[in-house]
């Protein structure tokens, strides 16, 4: 092996010539060396290692951060280096455009707070989350909490017992621009309730509510899987379900047995064509946004029988099933019982 390396180092590199013009501006040739030598020491580098040959690391790296953008040129004045900060949390409330495809947990990554906020920052939504469309026009606050337009009779006590926070808490937040806990707040002052809470809205809907029919099937209490698509949106405190997002027609079946309470066409407060099967035994599922209604209510359907078709009826900005699971008339969180 020795005799081997010895004769290696022996023998010279071919002096390889390369037609003038054929290397990239950034493999121009050294001062010393030829060009070909330039190339090969940086394409193949070698590094001897006692008496044996090694490939040298060549280490690649690439920069992430921006650069800083350049301060307008003062004539005679010397130049300070330009440190970008980040944008205020607390400086302002937004205005932002509705998209297609949006909902309210998309909307809210996009400004690090959570859905919640933007629900109540918006009272048509309190009570259907889906109300959204294309190019409508949301207000984003600077921070989570709540937004409250002072009315007759308000103080900040009486605010602070309503939203679950310290009064300190709202004198302390800038915008609010209030000097003490003794501030007086004049009816129609916005005020910024930081981390403020709001109760759940329920979102009515009209159906069946007889007597069971005695033929009515039970359920098995496993639910599967409504339809073959994506997650488009988690169940949250304002949005009691989860959205599937799937090509327009794409069947829909019931994620369990059971007998339809409501199929229905049209709005319906928002949801769009939909679907309700009780499945006898405490469970109601709901599917919602639906293209095609393939039942009728007071109709039997087995698990796994073809209810209707994806869509984008009622208030949705894109094709999806909208599915919930509710337990004596609580709504549950559909992850806890699919497989």
């Amino acid at each position: 092996m020795a005799a081997i390396v010895i004769l290696i180092r022996q023998v010279d590199a071919p002096n390889w010539e390369f037609p003038l013009g054929t290397l990239p501006a950034a493999e121009a040739p050294l001062a010393e060396g030829t060009a070909a030598d330039a190339l090969l020491a940086r394409r193949n580098p070698i590094a001897e290692v006692g008496n044996a040959l090694q490939r040298a690391v060549l280490p690649f790296t690439r920069s992430t951060d921006e650069p800083a953008a350049a301060s307008p040129s003062i004539q005679g004045a010397e130049q300070e280096p330009v440190v970008s900060a980040a944008p205020s949390r607390i400086d302002r409330i937004q205005i932002y455009k509705v998209l297609p495809a949006d909902n309210l947990q998309k909307i809210a990554a996009r400004y690090d707070l959570r859905p919640e906020t933007i629900l109540w920052a918006n009272p048509k939504l309190e009570s259907n989350p889906d109300l959204l469309w294309p190019g409508q026009e949301l207000i984003i606050p600077p921070v989570d909490g709540v937004m409250h337009v002072v009315r007759t009779g308000d103080t900040l006590s009486t605010l602070a017992v309503k939203y679950k926070v310290g009064v300190e808490e709202i004198v302390a937040f800038p915008l609010n621009n209030l000097e003490s806990a003794n501030s007086p707040i004049n009816s129609g002052k916005q005020l910024i309730i930081p981390n403020g809470t709001k109760p759940y809205v329920a979102r009515q809907v009209a159906m069946y509510r007889g007597p069971v029919p005695a033929s009515a099937v039970r359920g098995s209490g496993n639910f599967d899987w409504p339809v073959s698509g994506h997650l488009t949106q988690q169940f949250w405190h304002g949005h009691r379900a989860i959205d599937v997002g799937a090509r327009a027609g794409s069947p829909i079946v019931a994620a369990d047995s059971g007998y339809v309470i409501k199929a229905s066409h049209g709005w319906n407060g928002g949801y769009g064509s939909m679907v309700m099967v009780d499945h006898g035994n405490g469970f109601v599922s709901l599917y919602a946004h639906m293209n095609m209604v393939y039942v009728r209510q007071g109709e039997n359907v087995a698990k796994g029988e073809h209810i209707g078709t994806v869509g984008n009826t009622g208030r949705s900005t894109g094709p999806h099933l909208h599915f919930e699971i509710r337990q004596n008339g609580a709504a549950r969180n559909p992850n806890y019982f699919l497989p």
